[in-house]
């Protein structure tokens, strides 16, 4: 099992992106555990732990939006 940070980047997809989280934990893909927010203490990454955690999340496999819709049902 991974674990996942996730930043949205606009407050308007906010809803959006908890909507489709949302129907990925309804079909026992992931669970689902709101931790925080931006802003609040956490455990410090050194910046060549940050370096890889942006270069593993832009290398891995991702689906267009429509894509996304469809396959969640949305």
């Amino acid at each position: 099992m991974k674990t996942y940070t996730l930043k949205i980047r606009s407050s308007e997809d906010e809803q959006f992106v908890v909507d489709i989280l949302n129907a990925l934990e309804s079909k026992h893909l992931i669970d689902l555990l709101p931790t925080g927010y931006l802003g609040m203490k956490g455990d410090p990454v050194s910046e060549h732990e940050l370096h890889e955690s942006v270069f593993a999340a832009e290398s891995t496999r991702s689906f267009s939006l429509e894509a996304a819709k469809k396959y969640l049902g949305l």
